[in-house]
């Protein structure tokens, strides 16, 4: 990620992933909108606490989500992948 300080000066920031508990998994969800199309997309990925990949799900809607919509549907989304596959320990990561 690029941000700028005061000085207007480029700034690089990176992130990192954080692994949950030994046997918790963890769930990074986002939402997308794109509003002149009347599109939401709504993604996640799941992985162990080994960094291990586990699965991820795309959704599209043919909706005009707000922000906070879009991410509720992102949580809920995580939410069904998690019970279909009968994970108990779940941190979720926007």
């Amino acid at each position: 990620m690029q941000i700028r300080n005061q000085q207007n000066m480029q700034l690089t920031t990176y992130a990192t992933w954080v692994k949950p508990q030994d046997g918790w998994i963890k769930c990074n969800v986002d939402a997308e909108l794109f509003e002149s199309q009347g599109i939401t997309t709504v993604a996640c990925c799941i992985r162990n606490n080994n960094n291990e990949f586990q699965c991820a799900q795309t959704r599209q809607f043919n909706s005009r989500f707000s922000i906070v919509e879009g991410e509720g549907m992102t949580m809920l989304e995580a939410i069904q992948l998690a019970i279909h596959h009968g994970w108990n320990f779940v941190i979720s990561k926007f």
